[in-house]
């Protein structure tokens, strides 16, 4: 352990400006990406609909459990959002690329049926 009364006030205040000023931000100079409110409006399910019946929370586990299983997934399609309601699986988010896609809606087919599965994920630009 330190013993911050051996340090000068000074430097311990240098050392945490400096550290402040090195953290990245990512994105920056492109806000128009940080916005996504008109994006949101086009989305018809959300996290609020997914139905508390333990069939459908299964439904939703055990997708998740496969995509998050995918090494070869973006951050992106692992946290894609999965709502299931009345045995209907709903695939909302961006993912990097089109097979990234179809891979996540396959999933999701297969463990719910291809009939029972809407898919509304975009590829991220």
């Amino acid at each position: 352990m330190i013993n911050t009364k051996l340090i000068p006030m000074r430097l311990i205040a240098t050392a945490v400006t400096t550290m402040a000023i090195s953290i990245p931000v990512f994105g920056a100079g492109d806000e128009s990406k940080a916005d996504n409110t008109a994006a949101n409006k086009a989305i018809t399910h959300t996290a609020q609909d997914q139905s508390n019946a333990q069939s459908d929370l299964n439904t939703t586990a055990k997708i998740r459990q496969e995509v998050v299983r995918q090494k070869d997934f973006s951050i992106s399609a692992k946290n894609i959002k999965i709502i299931t309601a009345g045995g209907r699986v709903t695939l909302v988010g961006p993912v990097k690329n089109a097979a990234e896609k179809l891979q996540v809606e396959q999933i999701a087919k297969s463990v719910a049926g291809a009939a029972q599965v809407t898919s509304q994920i975009e590829i991220a630009r």
